[in-house]
């Protein structure tokens, strides 16, 4: 979901800025990537399936399935 540099390296980071600058493809891919990670972590339906956990938890009650 991104672009790794060589640690400490502000050329390495220099590069890496200006690939993503010019190559539209590569910033299409990496966005399209970053919000599908989002979207499959972070969807509504998991977080209330993580809260209602928390409460089964609570009550001492068997957890649901997401």
């Amino acid at each position: 979901n991104g672009l790794l540099t060589q640690c400490g390296s502000s050329a390495a980071l220099d590069d890496g800025l200006e690939q993503l600058m010019t190559d539209e493809g590569l910033r299409k891919r990496l966005g399209d990537a970053a919000r599908q990670s989002v979207v499959s972590s972070h969807s509504f339906a998991l977080r209330m399936s993580r809260v209602r956990n928390i409460y089964d938890e609570l009550l001492d009650r068997p957890r649901a399935e997401p």
